[in-house]
């Protein structure tokens, strides 16, 4: 045509256009299907500026794109460089990044040998849950350990593992000073005891 690009027509209207630079859009859906486990493969030839291979979504709120980076990983974002603007990036091994934050309506699980979730603020403390033979949560970076309770430290455990209450502590009843011990031994037991296990003192 006057634009020296070729166009495939069918039914007279134009389904597929080879611009002069080789780029070809199609006016309707692109399917693939055979046996194989490929149905469509894009290739780079250059590393380029960014180094990757990736796909574009073009629509008025905003472009996104999926493809692969030049480390390797398996990315999605909101500009052409994934390497810089990746919004979620799986590597070769399988780990997950995400950019943001994450909100689901359902459940969030981790299934592994030592399974971990870890929370590391920037410059920060490390925080962990963790299931082993045992149910583990808590720092594992040189920080204080916070237990909130109304976004407001209720107990907090140093990194010499001394605990501080910030209100009353009650056993078997709601505490009206800052230790309270409630309980019905049978007149058997004792309802607390206080040992010193130092010989020499």
């Amino acid at each position: 045509n006057a634009t020296n690009a070729m166009e495939l027509q069918v039914n007279n209207s134009v389904a597929q256009t080879i611009n002069s630079s080789g780029d070809t859009t199609f006016a309707g859906k692109i399917t693939g299907q055979d046996d194989g486990s490929v149905q469509l493969e894009l290739k780079r030839t250059s590393s380029g500026t960014d180094g990757n291979t990736s796909i574009k979504f073009v629509q008025p709120l905003g472009d996104g794109y999926l493809g692969v980076n030049s480390s390797g990983d398996l990315s999605f974002g909101t500009a052409a460089n994934l390497i810089t603007n990746n919004k979620f990036k799986v590597t070769r091994s399988g780990n997950a990044t995400f950019a943001g934050t994450i909100a689901t309506s359902g459940n969030i699980t981790a299934t592994a040998s030592n399974a971990t979730i870890s929370a590391t603020e920037s410059g920060g403390a490390t925080t962990k849950i963790m299931g082993a033979s045992v149910g583990r949560v808590g720092t594992s970076s040189n920080h204080n350990l916070e237990i909130l309770s109304n976004d407001t430290a209720a107990i907090t455990i140093d990194t010499s593992q001394n605990a501080t209450f910030a209100g009353n502590v009650g056993i078997g009843v709601t505490p009206v000073a800052k230790l309270h011990v409630s309980g019905d031994t049978g007149g058997t037991d004792s309802i607390a005891r206080f040992q010193n296990t130092n010989s020499a003192k």
